[in-house]
This record gives C-alpha cells, structure tokens and sequence, in this order.
C-alpha cells in the first residue's frame, strides 16, 4: 500500500427482481404464531396488525427464489473480475446473515477456487446492520498497516428463507439481496474517519418477537446512530452546511427526522429514497444507497453514513472527496 488515504473505489449490489407484499408476510406470521401481542393492547389483534401494516413504509420487498448466498455473491464477483481481471485481492471480508464457513456451501472457498482468489485472507464480520461499515474501517486497518497488501472486497448478503422472519420489530420487512465494495488507496471516496459506540447494556429489541413499547425502542435505536453521527461533526468541527449527504439505514423516514433533529441537517440531505423502493436489507443498506447517491452527487462533497445494529451497536463513517463510480 503506497498511500495511507484508503478509499471506496467499486460499489455494487444485487437486488431480486421478484418480491412478496407486506400482507404474505403477515398471513405467514399469524399462520406461525409469530406475532406476540402485548397484554395492554387496547384495540383487537386485527385492528393492532392493520396499525402495524400502515406503519411500514415499503409494502413490497425483494426476495430471491432462484438461487442462494453463494449463487448471489458470486454474480457480483463475476462481474467485477470480467471489468478488472488483473486486480489482485488481497484481503476478503464477508458479511451477512449467515457464516460463510458453514452455510452449506463453504461459500469462501468456492468464490476463492472459481476467481482464483488463493492468496486473500478471510475474515468473518457477522451480521448486524453496520457489518458492511465496520468491515470497511477493519480493511482499512489492514491495508495500511500491511504495506504489501494493496486491495480489499468487502461482500456481504441477505437471504431469509422463512417468509415470516421477515418482519423487523415493528418498523420494516426484510428483503434479500447481495453487495460488494473494493477499498484501496485512492484519492476519492476516502475513508477519513470512523466512529463506533455499544450501547451498553444487552437489548432484546431485535431479538424479541414481543411487540410492546416498539415504538418507543425504535426511537432509542435511531438516536443512538444520529447521537453519534452529532458527535463525529464535533469532534471534527464539521457543520450542517459541510455535510452533503448522509446515508442511513432504509428502515424509515423517522430515522431521518431524528437524524436531522440530532445534527442540525435538514431531511433534505438524508438519504430516503430507497426506504419505499426496497425496504430494509440488512447492512447492505449502506452499500445500496451509497452507489445511488454517488452516481448523482457533485464531485468533491463530504457524506455521513449512519448504521445502527443488532444488540444497539452504532457506528458513522465520514468519507470525503466523494465522487461517482
């Protein structure tokens, strides 16, 4: 690595082109006994799930049929190696909802004997909705701490084959999907900071099936990523009129009004877009609306991405000189 500025310098992502309504998966879920209804509810249980229903904001999400994280992945990754055959990878970070060393299809070692991939280290980041963010900052870490390594992929994918686990607490329906991102020494899309913070203490928010006080844990889960966001701009004496654009999560618009509440950035420079296009995919988020905005953004802009994950794990990460790609 002959420079310490890393960057962004490939994007791309995966999206099914089938999909399933909000009503399929609900019908699932009542079918399965999924839903646990609160025992202070006031209204029926039909009038509490149509309430439920009106609350999410994508009512179709993209899901995959035709084949499986492998199969995903490896379309992305095919794609990139026809465009640049010559570029080695040094390092792999997967991604996801699933360990890749045991999901069946050792999907590392697969990708590693098909691209001739045998010289890059694997490392496992899990599967929260910041995955993708942390792996970044970590391929970061190690490019520039091993001069002799010069690339890193980042893939990640979202595949949930039980329709009715779908539902994310309240607030979305999960969709399927894949991403992969190349970070490098470059001298746009650079990665110049990154922050994290737990929360704390454990919280069974996207681990419990229970439906009381959603609301109200929905709103904790979003500030602590706009909390944090309000804190990287401090700590780098960064104004509302600095920042171009902030990339969240396309779970819903309320996270963009607390984000913009918490940081002084008008809902405007947050991106949303996505949130009724293709609903919540795990960490791939980040991946997917980033690429949007890139391919439309001005040259040279500041941009905040914001992710909140399992367990209230947030993380920012501010990229500067963004540029199409």
């Amino acid at each position: 690595m002959q420079s310490d500025q890393i960057g962004i310098t490939y994007l791309d992502y995966y999206i099914p082109t089938t999909t399933v309504s909000v009503n399929e998966v609900f019908e699932l879920m009542q079918a399965q006994g999924v839903i646990v209804f609160p025992e202070d509810v006031a209204c029926s249980k039909e009038l509490f799930i149509l309430e439920l229903k009106r609350g999410l904001e994508c009512q179709n999400v993209p899901v995959e049929f035709g084949t499986n994280g492998y199969g995903m992945i490896d379309t992305l990754l095919t794609k990139y190696r026809q465009r640049f055959p010559d570029n080695d990878i040094d390092l792999i970070i997967f991604s996801g909802n699933f360990s890749p060393l045991t999901d069946g299809y050792s999907t590392p070692h697969r990708l590693i004997e098909k691209h001739q991939l045998e010289s890059a280290y694997i490392f496992e980041a899990g599967n929260r909705c910041c995955s993708i963010s942390t792996a970044m900052q970590l391929a970061k870490m190690y490019l520039t701490t091993n001069r002799e390594s010069r690339r890193a992929l980042i893939v990640s994918q979202n595949l949930i084959r039980n329709m009715a686990d779908r539902f994310h607490q309240g607030n979305s329906i999960e969709g399927d999907g894949a991403s992969l991102a190349v970070i490098e020494s470059a001298s746009t899309n650079v990665i110049q900071a990154h922050e994290f913070r737990n929360a704390g203490k454990f919280n069974r928010y996207l681990f419990d099936n229970s439906l009381k006080e959603v609301s109200s844990l929905f709103i904790q889960y979003a500030g602590i990523g706009a909390s944090l966001a309000h804190q990287m701009m401090a700590r780098h004496s960064l104004t509302p009129a600095d920042i171009d654009q902030v990339i969240i999560q396309n779970m819903s618009t309320i996270m963009a009004r607390i984000t913009s509440r918490k940081t002084g950035i008008p809902e405007g420079k947050i991106f949303t877009k996505n949130i009724t296009k293709y609903g919540h995919i795990s960490d791939l988020d980040f991946i997917i609306n980033l690429k949007d905005y890139l391919a439309t953004c001005e040259a040279g802009g500041k941009i905040l991405c914001q992710n909140t994950g399992a367990g209230l794990t947030a993380d920012v990460t501010l990229i500067v000189n963004a540029r199409s790609i």
